[in-house]
């Protein structure tokens, strides 16, 4: 599904239709350097990664926050 923008946080929302691979497992949650993120086409770096396994998401946390339009 499409990426949605917490309006609250202005972290990276991503859900997930089928999340039988998702795990909140330390040992087994992605890294912040396993994702690529343009925003407006320039690189942003993702700091932080949070698994939702029941709610199927994984939200991406940046040092500055991605705003509504970009």
């Amino acid at each position: 599904q499409a990426p949605a923008i917490s309006v609250y946080t202005g972290d990276l929302v991503l859900r997930f239709s089928d999340a039988n691979n998702l795990n909140e497992d330390s040992a087994r949650k992605p890294a912040a350097g396993d994702f690529t993120v343009l925003v407006d086409g320039v690189p942003r770096t993702v700091t932080g990664v949070s698994v939702s396994a029941i709610a199927s998401l994984i939200t991406l946390s940046f040092a500055t926050p991605v705003t509504h339009g970009q």
